[in-house]
Parts: C-alpha cells; sequence; structure tokens
C-alpha cells in the first residue's frame, strides 16, 4: 500500500524547510525595512522637523479701530528662500478683523520685520496664521518686500 500524499509530478517539487525559513525571513526583513522608511518619513514630513519656519509677534500697536501695527521676528532653517507668511488681527470678539500677507525676502536666517495691517473693526491683539517658503507669484511682483 503507498503511502499518503500528492501524486508525484502533479503539484510541482515540495519546498524544503530549509528554503522556506529563506523565505519567511527575507520577507520579515523586508517589512521591517519597510517600516523604518515609513516612520523616518514620518517623523521627517510630520515630526519635530516639520516647522522650518518659525515667526513670532514681537510687538503691536493698535492705531485706530481700522488699523495695527506689527513688528514680528521670523526665523527660518532656509534663509536663501523668500518666504510668505499670514498676520492675523483677531477682534474683541474672536472674529477676524483683519489678515495680511507678508513677503519675507530671501536675507538672515532670523530677521525682524514690521507691518501695518488694515482691519474692519477694532483689533485686539495680531497672530500668525502660518509662514510657507510656497510664495504666491502675486506676493512678489506687485507688492514691495514688507520691512
Amino acid at each position: 500500500m503507498a503511502a499518503p500524499g500528492a501524486p508525484a509530478g502533479r503539484y510541482g517539487a515540495v519546498m524544503s524547510r530549509s528554503r522556506r525559513r529563506w523565505v519567511y525571513w527575507s520577507i520579515l526583513a523586508a517589512f521591517i525595512v519597510a517600516g523604518c522608511v515609513v516612520a523616518y518619513l514620518g517623523y521627517e514630513n510630520l515630526g519635530a522637523g516639520a516647522n522650518p519656519i518659525d515667526a513670532e509677534v514681537s510687538t503691536y500697536q493698535v492705531i485706530n479701530d481700522h488699523q495695527i501695527d506689527v513688528t514680528f521676528t521670523v526665523t527660518r532653517d532656509h534663509p536663501n528662500q523668500a518666504a510668505d507668511c499670514i498676520i492675523d488681527a483677531p477682534a474683541a470678539d474672536g472674529s477676524e478683523a483683519g489678515r495680511r500677507e507678508v513677503y519675507v525676502p530671501a536675507g538672515e536666517n532670523v530677521g525682524t520685520m514690521s507691518t501695518e495691517l488694515q482691519t474692519d473693526e477694532r483689533a485686539t491683539t495680531a497672530e500668525f496664521y502660518g509662514c510657507s517658503y510656497q510664495v504666491p507669484a502675486y506676493l512678489t511682483k506687485s507688492m514691495p518686500p514688507s520691512g
């Protein structure tokens, strides 16, 4: 009586135990490498290095119900690139009284600039919405650098 099993030649050669082990470890190593690459890219794009431009309001002065002067400091990791920063001026009720895009020309790593915001109502403070190295063309062509 023949031993039960697959008929010879029907299903191909049976993989040896050492070869199965080698395939298992190869796939496991590929997953570990892929996981490390994803973790590194996530850290670079979303983690500690995600804020290449830091802007802070140094001083502000409310001139009247429709104007506020703002002095601010911009620190960036690529000073040879121009930047675009957006400053908000909230009103007492928290609504936005005014907003302005400010062109920050290429130059020093840390720079102090001033600008004037026109507002719809009396502003109570000034704060940054954000900054980017992606400067729109209209900001560089039609507006002179602020500061």
